[in-house]
């Protein structure tokens, strides 16, 4: 008799211990799987982002896509149009920007335009609207900006590149850039007419050997 309730008891001790384990596994395995799941979810939300940011940003400079650029500047040309506001539209185009990726790769050609839209950044407002979606070039939209001001603010942009030049493996990485502008008023403003104009421009300040070109607009009817 006191043999079979010694045997009770081991095996009872052990259903216990069993038990026990289980429930530990259980807990540890639920709260493994909790993690998991928000391990999961973290990762979700972080390629959502990554996808959001896809749709918005150009990855190298952080500058609009083409996509989120026009839908900037499509608010502020109809401020424009509503308000008689001035608008100007700058394009920059980084020179020989595919002899520098090959001459010192193309990290070092993406310092250069991580450079040249840091200079953008400082030197337009928060109000306007920058981008890049052309490879070497960057469109920037200014609100209430006449022919006057777009010097100025080319001005600013070249003192920071020489305050805050490209570098690349420690050494600064030399480039050049040419830029063209041009201005309408009000009703005149429409985005992909002045694109044209402004690139129209960049074209004649390379055959000119020029800097900067201003293009004086035609009015014109846009849908």
């Amino acid at each position: 008799m006191e043999t079979t309730t010694h045997m009770e008891m081991i095996i009872t001790g052990v259903i216990l211990a069993i038990g026990i384990v289980a429930a530990v596994w259980g807990a540890w395995s639920a709260k493994r799987a909790k993690n998991e799941m928000a391990t999961c979810e973290e990762r979700i939300e972080a390629l959502k982002q990554e996808l959001k940011d896809a749709r918005t940003y150009d990855p190298v400079t952080r500058t609009l896509n083409y996509q989120a650029f026009s839908k900037g500047a499509y608010i502020l040309f109809r401020l424009a149009h509503r308000h008689q506001w001035p608008v100007s539209l700058l394009v920059i185009d980084v020179i020989d920007l595919e002899r520098i990726n090959l001459k010192y790769g193309y990290k070092a050609g993406n310092a250069v335009l991580i450079s040249m839209a840091s200079a953008i950044d400082y030197a337009v407002r928060s109000s306007d609207v920058v981008g890049r979606f052309e490879g070497s070039k960057f469109f920037v939209v200014l609100q209430e900006c006449d022919e006057e001001g777009v010097p100025n603010i080319l001005k600013r942009i070249v003192e920071k590149v020489e305050e805050e030049p490209p570098v690349y493996h420690d050494k600064e990485v030399p480039f050049d850039f040419r830029a063209a502008a041009t201005t309408n008023t009000g009703k005149e403003a429409y985005l992909q007419e002045m694109i044209s104009d402004a690139e129209r421009g960049l074209q004649e300040a390379k055959s000119r050997g020029e800097k900067f070109v201003r293009i004086k607009s035609e009015p014109k009817e846009s849908a």
